[in-house]
């Protein structure tokens, strides 16, 4: 599988030398999710301030559940699917209506922008390697 991607250049962490005072850290995952990079991070001595930003969670409006039953309802029409995480994908599928009825097995993650195959729709996109790792345990393929 081929993977794409465009990184900001950030300036390398640095591990402070033996005695000396650790960096704190800011973590900004949402509170569901940092308890792994907490862990990791305190295990190594690096203090952490856990200050969650967002909140990852099922639409619960009305007017949006609708929208995303009418884009379920739609989706076979679409050229393609962009998904920006495994939760968008994990909220996405967790809403399937049950008239739905796409193989998604016929269905491939694009990973590098190429055209898609004939016949093939829709494309379903990932932003990063965890994304497409959760649109293939959603039953995707993987575009090779």
């Amino acid at each position: 599988m081929r993977w794409r991607a465009t990184c900001v250049p950030m300036a390398p962490i640095e591990i402070p030398p033996p005695g000396a005072k650790p960096p704190r850290i800011v973590l900004t995952r949402p509170v569901e999710q940092a308890g792994p990079w907490r862990e990791a991070l305190a295990a190594r001595g690096w203090p952490v301030l856990a200050l969650p930003l967002i909140v990852i969670a099922p639409v619960r409006q009305p007017a949006l559940r609708q929208a995303l039953q009418a884009a379920w309802l739609g989706c076979a029409g679409y050229r393609a699917l962009m998904f920006v995480s495994a939760n968008a994908v994990g909220h996405f599928f967790e809403q399937k209506p049950d008239q739905v009825r796409i193989r998604w097995s016929d269905s491939a993650i694009d990973f590098d922008g190429d055209e898609p195959r004939s016949g093939v729709l829709p494309r379903l996109c990932a932003t990063g390697p965890g994304t497409a790792q959760a649109l293939m345990q959603a039953g995707a393929a993987a575009h090779k």
